[in-house]
């Protein structure tokens, strides 16, 4: 474990544990809508069995990430506010990334949602934890290198633009 991930943990920490029976959200701001195809690659690399559940803001039975799906969540990028799209990340664990479009910005937020007792289920083991925690920011961080002027928030509040509690208890940016 190196200094660096020992110290983010240490700041993030209170966040995520002890669990309090709700989403965690981390998310990775002002992503430009050009980079919506290798965002949506990178979570599908991350989890597996990947469905669209949300496509053009109306919901429908999920169906599965294929490369028609994912031609029609481009095609649609500039014209239609939000998608949704989950899969599994471990035998325990399911993550949902919702894509919040602001077609006249030309930019995107993507939203991982996770549950931390899925993700961290042995909260004493620290070590664990700390290994689990940089594995699961990597998918983000991955995001955040498409573009320098992106920024991830990661927050315990389950609603709300996460812009409007920065440096908020249950916060964090960087």
């Amino acid at each position: 474990m190196t200094t660096e991930a020992y110290e983010h943990w240490r700041r993030v920490r209170p966040i995520l544990l002890p669990y309090q029976g709700g989403a965690t959200q981390l998310y990775v701001l002002d992503l430009p809508t050009a980079t919506l195809g290798p965002v949506l690659d990178r979570f599908a690399d991350l989890v597996t069995h990947v469905t669209v559940d949300t496509l053009d803001s109306h919901s429908g039975a999920p169906v599965p990430f294929t490369a028609a799906q994912r031609a029609m969540l481009l095609a649609c990028r500039n014209t239609n506010p939000h998608h949704v799209l989950s899969g599994r990340y471990s035998e325990t664990a399911t993550v949902t990334l919702w894509v919040w479009i602001d077609s006249q910005a030309a930019t995107f937020d993507a939203e991982l949602v996770f549950w931390a007792d899925q993700i961290f289920p042995m909260p004493e083991d620290e070590a664990t934890c700390i290994r689990e925690y940089a594995r699961f920011v990597a998918l983000a961080e991955s995001m955040r290198a498409l573009s320098p002027g992106s920024r991830c928030v990661l927050t315990d509040r389950e609603t709300g633009d996460p812009r409007e509690f920065l440096g908020e208890t249950g916060t964090y940016q960087w």
